[in-house]
């Protein structure tokens, strides 16, 4: 009797150890697809490499394509749709760690790279991060509503059960037209985001600028563009740009600025939402950035953020 009980649960733990095992593989076959792991496979087999340009940021810094940009600029794209600065921080220690050498960092600086509702997005893809991040500092960083001892283990041995955000990419890529993205510049979007307020962000973007200058790295400040829908949903945003680019001053630091943020203001047509150019045009947006970038790196003295009227 005893050995038909051990038996059974033998079978179970075996069927289910099975399942863990093939789900778990399903699930890395999904993710090592994505876009997060092409970028770690990246920055891990680029040891030594230099480059003149090294860029962070998120979904608006992915427009900036390297395949379409001029071969005498050598640039490493790091940036990962919805990270913040948090994210922006570990991916350049990782990058620097690898061996990777940048004469300059690509920083991006709108009030949307401080504002809470980002903290949403340490929700998912430890799988990944766990690469990246430091997950005992985050704990004793106390974000709320994020036990990061728990997501680490979540994403080292289940991330399959608890990284929504894997299969919600796979399954947009099977239907594409079921979850659209949503344009900001809509008014129900208008009361939605509050910027300039995640005193976690702004400490970890200053540190990410001190993380660049004692690698040898100059760093630029880039605020991508935006529609005049977008600014009009959004009252006040001009006013956050200022404040943000005032204290940044105030705080000591002095990097030049490329502002982008009207560079289509006579073309409103080739935004998809109010902060992200059409696909077709990411050639164009890619060509633009790249344009001003070389025009910046000219004359940078007279874009310098001191240099600009308060």
């Amino acid at each position: 009797m005893t050995q038909s009980v051990f038996e059974k649960i033998s079978i179970i733990l075996v069927t289910l150890l099975a399942l863990h095992m093939l789900v778990y593989g399903i699930f890395q076959g999904l993710a090592g697809r994505g876009d997060l792991y092409r970028l770690l496979d990246r920055v891990q087999s680029s040891a030594g490499v230099e480059v003149d340009y090294l860029m962070l940021g998120d979904s608006h810094g992915q427009q900036i394509k390297e395949r379409f940009q001029s071969q005498d600029v050598r640039m490493m794209n790091l940036s990962v749709n919805g990270s913040n600065y948090v994210h922006h921080y570990y991916t350049l220690k990782k990058a620097y760690e690898e061996g990777i050498r940048a004469e300059t960092v690509i920083l991006p600086v709108d009030p949307n790279s401080f504002a809470d509702y980002k903290v949403r997005f340490f929700a998912n893809s430890d799988y990944f991060w766990i690469n990246i991040l430091d997950y005992d500092a985050l704990q004793d960083e106390e974000i709320e509503g994020y036990n990061f001892e728990r997501k680490y283990l979540q994403g080292r041995y289940l991330p399959y059960a608890f990284d929504s955000s894997t299969w919600l990419l796979f399954a947009r890529n099977l239907f594409p037209h079921v979850a659209p993205d949503q344009d900001d510049s809509s008014p129900g979007f208008r009361n939605e985001r509050q910027y300039y307020n995640n005193v976690l962000f702004k400490d970890y973007f200053y540190r990410t600028m001190d993380l660049a200058r004692d690698n040898g790295s100059r760093i630029i400040l880039v605020a991508f563009p935006a529609s005049d829908d977008y600014f009009a949903a959004h009252a006040g945003l001009d006013g956050h740009y200022e404040q943000l680019w005032h204290d940044i001053r105030y705080g000591g630091y002095n990097p030049p600025l490329m502002d982008l943020r009207r560079l289509y203001k006579d073309d409103q047509g080739i935004f998809k939402d109010g902060h992200h150019v059409r696909n077709d045009q990411q050639q164009r947006i890619t060509e633009d950035f790249t344009d001003a970038l070389l025009r910046l790196d000219q004359n940078r003295e007279a874009v310098r953020l001191s240099n600009l009227d308060d």
